[in-house]
């Protein structure tokens, strides 16, 4: 939907509030609040989700004459059109061909990826390295662990890229996740905590590779992202995803779209007492910190398939 400036300016005018194009499904409007206060407003029959305000955009649940809910994103300043406008473009187009059935889910989803970053104005945009390691684990989160723990469950328990603990610990056991190009034959362990531990557990090598948009099931950063918080049963749970997101350093950005990848393989290595790798008990007291690399060959014995 273009020109949303000159779409307001005549809802202004006409003191009224107009629904977007008959080609998007859900009924959005588009006006000005009593407070004269830029406002979308999404009409759905009920509301069995939670919203919460910003200091940029005040949310609220108003009952109509119909009996029917109007949830109503209001632009607080003028001064901050410009990113109501982007907000209110992005709400309309990600849900263009959204039935209302869904409606509701995904505004929710999509208002808490912008409450974060409201929350974090100066992030910075993720390294193509960052990028890569952070889609691993959401690939392994979405084709492994929901389907063996529960989404739930399995999202409580991603630690991410925090090097004091594991990737993910769950049900007495745990994961270490990697990122590799195809056909890498070593592997980045970046401290000894990531794969020290009196529990056994995995080591878990996951293989993208560069590829573009035209091949079927490609993977971006932001659509990995959407699309798993499309999976997440409700608001409690959304809510800790984008949480945890933000402390990786996550924010939407347009540019991680040029950094699209191909998954090509999960491999699992059983981490046990004969696996080869650096333990705390072993260092010297003058040793602080430890990163070393294995050879993804010579551990293949340790190949399991889970």
């Amino acid at each position: 939907m273009n020109n949303l400036e000159q779409f307001f300016a005549e809802c202004k005018s006409s003191l009224t509030f107009k629904r977007i194009p008959a080609e998007y499904k859900l009924d959005i409007y588009l006006g000005y609040n009593n407070k004269v206060q830029k406002t979308l407003a999404y009409i759905t029959d009920k509301v069995d989700e939670t919203f919460q305000s910003t200091r940029l955009i005040d949310l609220n649940i108003n009952t109509r004459r119909d009996g029917k809910k109007a949830v109503c994103f209001c632009l607080v300043e003028e001064m901050d059109s410009d990113i109501f406008y982007r907000f209110c473009q992005d709400i309309i187009e990600s849900t263009k061909d959204v039935s209302n059935e869904n409606g509701l889910k995904i505004i929710n989803a999509r208002w808490n990826r912008w409450i974060n970053m409201f929350k974090n104005p100066f992030s910075k945009i993720l390294s193509e390295n960052e990028i890569r390691g952070l889609i691993g684990e959401l690939v392994f989160l979405r084709d492994y662990m929901f389907d063996k723990y529960g989404i739930e469950k399995s999202i409580e328990s991603w630690e991410g890229p925090d090097s004091s603990h594991k990737d993910i610990e769950i049900e007495n056991t745990w994961y270490e996740i990697k990122t590799t190009p195809q056909g890498a034959t070593t592997v980045k362990i970046s401290s000894i905590e990531q794969l020290d531990s009196d529990k056994n557990g995995y080591l878990t090598i996951i293989e993208l590779e560069k590829t573009n948009s035209n091949v079927s099931g490609f993977l971006t950063l932001n659509k990995l992202v959407e699309e798993i918080s499309l999976m997440l049963p409700n608001n409690s749970i959304i809510k800790e995803y984008y949480k945890k997101l933000s402390t990786m350093g996550y924010s939407y950005y347009e540019e991680y779209e040029s950094f699209v990848y191909d998954k090509k393989n999960i491999k699992f290595y059983s981490v046990n007492d004969k696996f080869p790798r650096l333990k705390a008990i072993d260092m010297p007291n003058q040793v602080a910190k430890v990163s070393y690399e294995l050879i993804i060959p010579n551990i293949k014995e340790f190949m399991v398939e889970d």
